[in-house]
């Protein structure tokens, strides 16, 4: 069975028009003195003529495109255990803290994916989690669950 693009890019071009419409309601403002909508109005747009340089570019090619199982293939053992872990993750944030439930997170991850290389993803988990928490911490100053570290 085959389906055109052109209907998956009139999709987008619709939900564009929703958030136009919602961020009109908000209020746009002007480029000197933005207002809460300004930013989704500008994102509908640019997905607006994201979308319709698609269905240009579909009929110019007269492009069509098979179905494909989307879910062939899936590994669902590793899907659950992300789910389950994010889960567990969610849990002990705050009794743990930010850098070592972030930390054991991302390391259990970088390890699902490959199983290969155990101390370049450990090395890699921990850039990340420190790039995280200078960014967030100390450069942005959001507050992050201290945990049992106290820092």
């Amino acid at each position: 069975m085959k389906i055109l693009r052109p209907f998956g890019a009139l999709f987008w071009i619709g939900i564009s028009g929703v958030v136009w419409v919602d961020s009109l309601h908000t209020g746009i403002g002007t480029f000197r003195s933005p207002g809460s909508g300004f930013f989704p109005f500008w994102l509908g747009v640019i997905l607006a003529i994201l979308a319709l340089i698609l269905v240009v570019v579909s009929r110019i090619k007269g492009e069509r495109e098979k179905r494909t199982d989307l879910w062939r293939g899936t590994k669902w053992r590793d899907v659950i255990g992300v789910m389950i872990l994010t889960l567990i993750y969610s849990l002990i944030l705050k009794p743990l803290g930010y850098l070592i439930t972030t930390f054991v997170f991302m390391a259990i991850l970088f390890y699902m994916g490959e199983r290969k290389r155990i101390w370049a993803k450990i090395a890699l988990a921990f850039i990340v989690v420190l790039a995280s928490y200078v960014t967030f911490q100390h450069w942005l100053k959001v507050p992050l669950p201290k945990g049992i570290l106290y820092f």
